[in-house]
């Protein structure tokens, strides 16, 4: 593949959006994606995060030193809702995001859970979270309400540090759901 920007030969994409189609009486998932250097990779994902309009419950990726195949995702919560039974903390998370930014005191639109909010293995590792594991009940902690400015500065120097995204790095797409790094 070839960076759609710079024709750098990349490894890397940018997922714009999972859509379902149906397919012979199945859902089908349909991946829109970009294939980027990392340079045009992190860029992209900045310009479309800071576009976004929903609200977001955002864990932090956690990618520093990390060099197996990791997903930055977003998951829409609805999605999240078909998969997930105990997800109490999660929606109690999206009705906290009211009022103004704890840091900044603009207008919030993310619950942002800092890097110890999530279970990690011994070596630091964030423990595999997979669609059929609720991920309520994995959450250690509380959330800080963020804009959605303070919430990019929050994310990126992890997402700058991770070597490449060859899985994925996945902007958030027309609706409210969660941002969580994924083992692929």
């Amino acid at each position: 593949m070839k960076c759609e920007t710079c024709k750098k030969p990349t490894k890397e994409t940018l997922i714009v959006e999972v859509v379902s189609r149906k397919l012979l009486g199945m859902d089908m998932p349909i991946v829109k994606k970009e294939s980027l250097c990392h340079e045009h990779l992190l860029e992209a994902f900045a310009k479309r995060f800071a576009a976004f309009t929903e609200k977001l419950v955002i864990f932090h990726p956690g990618l520093e030193g990390k060099k197996n195949n990791y997903a930055y995702a977003f998951i829409p919560m609805d999605r999240m809702r078909e998969t997930n039974k105990k997800l109490s903390l999660v929606e109690d998370a999206f009705k906290a995001i009211n009022g103004n930014c704890s840091r900044c005191g603009y207008p919030a639109q993310v619950a942002f859970f800092d890097r110890n909010t999530l279970p990690r293995d011994k070596k630091g590792e964030i423990d595999i979270i997979k669609w059929n594991k609720p991920i309520g009940d994995q959450v250690q902690g509380n959330s800080e309400i963020l804009c959605l400015k303070c919430a990019a500065n929050a994310i990126m120097p992890s997402l700058v540090q991770f070597g490449q995204f060859s899985s994925g790095l996945c902007a958030p797409y027309r609706v409210e759901g969660i941002m969580v790094t994924l083992m692929v």
